[in-house]
């Protein structure tokens, strides 16, 4: 009689047993990865939270520092300002003694050669002289400023110029190579005719290039 009652309560089986051993282990272990990751991200807040508070302290100390250096910036600022205007004033004053009749005539940011009675001198040998004179100015504008490098490249300035007056403008060379170094790139031999200088000499050939260093020794006084 006993063996035809139902049962009563949960049939529990093996593998359902392992499967909830298993589920188990999975969270113990899943929990586990978790609080590492939390640690470390823990450990990187704490690090950020340390840098913060550097930086806020290296501001408050330099601040001051910081302060100083924009106000020299803007201090040496207006002095070159102050420097170029005053090249620029020399430049004016020095155009009408090498070419008659013409000036150096400005408006804003922009300033042009013209004769006295009002045309611009870009045209034929005029040109020319435009681009030694703005050679002149650009070297001045060094020359005002010590902190720049004492520097200038020349590439064909007397090119539109006579080369009668490529001789005699070249004078102005000599001065200006006292107090700075310059290159000179140039085709005009009369350029260079009233100088004590270093000719370099680039001859292709073919896939190749010669290059010729002379030093030439004027002995003008």
């Amino acid at each position: 009689m006993a063996e035809n009652q139902p049962r009563v309560g949960y049939d529990i089986s093996g593998s359902m047993i392992d499967k909830y051993i298993n589920d188990m282990n999975y969270f113990i272990r899943t929990t586990e990865i978790n609080l590492d990751k939390r640690t470390k991200i823990e450990a990187q807040m704490g690090e950020l939270r340390t840098n913060i508070e550097s930086l806020t302290r290296f501001k408050q100390i330099f601040n001051g520092v910081l302060k100083d250096i924009e106000d020299y910036k803007a201090r040496r600022k207006a002095e070159s300002l102050a420097k170029i205007n005053n090249a620029i004033r020399v430049t004016s004053e020095i155009i009408p003694d090498a070419m008659p009749d013409c000036g150096l005539t400005m408006k804003g940011d922009e300033a042009w050669l013209e004769s006295n009675d009002g045309i611009l001198t870009e045209l034929g040998e005029g040109d020319g002289f435009n681009s030694i004179l703005s050679a002149l100015m650009r070297a001045l504008t060094v020359e005002a400023n010590g902190d720049l490098l004492q520097f200038l490249i020349m590439d064909e300035t007397f090119d539109k110029v006579s080369t009668e007056n490529s001789a005699t403008l070249s004078t102005f060379l000599s001065v200006m190579a006292e107090n700075m170094q310059i290159i000179s790139i140039e085709q005009k031999p009369e350029v260079y005719s009233n100088l004590d200088y270093i000719d370099y000499h680039f001859d292709k050939q073919g896939k190749t290039t010669k290059i010729t260093k002379s030093v030439i020794k004027r002995e003008i006084t």
